[in-house]
């Protein structure tokens, strides 16, 4: 074949599909779609240690770990089942604060991290413990929960802390990070293996917490509640002249105290 051309690609594709077919139908139940692998990304700034605690939660060396920031530049991707329950871990390169001019490795490294964040179920938001939380953290923070993500905060490098910074990383964690909606939050050793066997009790209580879903009823009660506590805003001049209060409605654009369009 010639990638450049073109010429056999028609037929490696035949070669792919046939040795997929092989493989036989999934081994479910008829008319039940099969259950979909939940997404497990590794989120932090560079030299964090997130592709140490990628390899320790594999158990082998799937990453290349180096003490220079930047070594991870594409995001890697494992599928791991542990008893009897698969997860999808992804390895992502280090978010800087600002992308240098002229770099387009860089770019294309940042704009995977951020493709295999969004395709995830859960972030491990991985933080350097022995490092005050940065501006850069929180950056991050912010961009996991407007994606909509689960989150675990992981304090990695735990090991090499003293008593005064272990007490310092909570009270920072709550000052800087207070806008997380109190997540599992894992103190980890990549180098020593201490609190990696907890990450997974994480990452299962926020995904049945993300998993979760709210019946409209009960999500109406909660606006109900809401709006008595708290008067719509002005209307058109007015406040909103509904004689009920609003509610939500699946499938439609406006509320059902929107004015009709004329």
């Amino acid at each position: 074949m010639s990638a450049q051309h073109g010429r056999g690609s028609g037929d490696l594709l035949d070669e792919v599909h046939d040795r997929l077919r092989d493989l036989g139908a999934l081994d479910r139940e008829p008319g039940k779609r099969p259950a979909q692998i939940p997404g497990v990304a590794l989120i932090g700034r560079p030299n964090v240690g997130k592709s140490s605690l990628f390899n320790r939660l594999l158990g082998e060396e799937r990453t290349i770990v180096d003490d220079r920031p930047g070594t991870t530049r594409d995001a890697v991707d494992t599928v791991v089942a542990v008893d009897g329950r698969a997860y999808r871990f992804v390895d992502t390169a280090g978010l800087r604060r600002k992308l240098r001019r002229g770099e387009p490795t860089e770019y294309y490294s940042t704009v995977r991290t951020v493709q295999a964040m969004e395709s995830a179920a859960v972030a491990l938001l991985v933080v350097d413990a022995a490092e005050e939380v940065s501006e850069q953290e929180q950056k991050l923070a912010r961009q996991i929960l407007d994606a909509g993500r689960g989150v675990v905060l992981v304090f990695n490098k735990w090991d090499l802390l003293d008593e005064y910074r272990r007490e310092w990383v909570d009270r920072e964690r709550d000052r800087l990070l207070h806008f997380l909606p109190d997540p599992p939050v894992v103190r980890t050793s990549a180098t020593t293996g201490r609190g990696v066997d907890k990450l997974l009790p994480a990452v299962d209580d926020v995904l049945a917490e993300w998993q979760r879903r709210i019946p409209t009823a009960r999500l109406n009660e909660w606006l109900a509640d809401a709006v008595a506590a708290t008067a719509p805003p002005l209307h058109g001049g007015g406040r909103c002249g509904c004689a009920t209060p609003p509610r939500l409605r699946w499938g439609h654009r406006r509320s059902a105290c929107s004015p009709p369009a004329s």
